[in-house]
């Protein structure tokens, strides 16, 4: 029975309907033209078998999460001592999709070079999307998993949030000062400047389409210049993005995906 009905799961994913019609004829031999006793066994060894499956996958997911656990705290004890008293850090805390990335990557390439080349770490849920949009750039010093954030940014001394809108919360005030108050004074002129907007900020994302509609008819923005209005960077709409991703990445579609030499489309 448990080698019948791993054979069973181990077809689902080839063929749907192959997968049904041997469920069907199993189900009719085993149960429907069996004894009461026959019944019962059939009904018994199907339930251990799908404790025994239930019991396999949380104990795999169980040791994912410990696993990811175990690379946060390594994070933490890394960055416990990332201030330094040369260069100003910052914390960047990305969300979105892989377009979003590409978007941040260009606008963090020119707060890069305005803010006189601090130290950038970037914190995403996928490492992997991450490091393959910045893995080349000269700008991020280090890419890190997102659930390590909460915990090290105090270790920072200005975190940003980027998603629709940006973010900045100056954690360390007088170091800047001393360093390059230029900082400062583009951050508090563009809190200054979105003042208008911070309610749709605090209901993100919510109100993302009415915010849309305003900030493209009041500051005759788009979604570049957004970035550059709420941060003071230089960033618009002609700026040019920041599109040099590690080569590295594309051996999953040319080898995994079995899509080398091949036409295909990316939705």
């Amino acid at each position: 029975m448990q080698v019948q009905l791993d054979s069973l799961l181990d077809s689902l994913p080839e063929a749907t309907e192959y997968f049904l019609v041997r469920a069907s004829n199993r189900a009719q031999k085993e149960f429907v033209e069996s004894d009461w006793a026959g019944k019962l066994r059939f009904v018994v060894q199907g339930t251990m078998w799908c404790l025994r499956r239930i019991i396999f996958t949380m104990k795999e997911e169980v040791s994912s999460v410990g696993l990811r656990g175990v690379s946060v705290l390594k994070q933490c004890r890394q960055l416990s001592g990332i201030r330094s008293d040369e260069k100003v850090t910052i914390a960047v805390n990305c969300t979105g999709g892989l377009g979003d990335l590409l978007v941040y990557a260009g606008f963090l390439r020119n707060l890069y070079e305005e803010w006189h080349y601090p130290r950038i770490h970037v914190f995403y849920p996928s490492l992997e999307a991450a490091r393959f949009v910045f893995q080349k750039s000269r700008f991020v010093e280090r890419v890190l998993h997102g659930a390590s954030f909460e915990s090290v940014k105090k270790s920072y001394d200005i975190v940003i949030r980027l998603n629709q809108f940006v973010a900045c919360e100056v954690q360390n005030h007088d170091k800047i000062l001393r360093i390059n108050p230029d900082i400062l004074n583009s951050i508090a002129e563009a809190s200054q400047r979105t003042e208008a907007f911070k309610p749709y900020v605090a209901m993100h994302p919510y109100l993302d389409g009415l915010f849309a509609r305003r900030v493209s008819s009041d500051a005759r923005s788009s979604r570049l210049d957004v970035l550059g209005l709420f941060s003071g960077v230089q960033y618009r709409q002609d700026s040019e993005l920041f599109l040099c991703p590690d080569i590295a990445g594309y051996s999953r579609f040319q080898n995994e995906l079995g899509l080398h030499r091949k036409k295909y489309i990316v939705i």
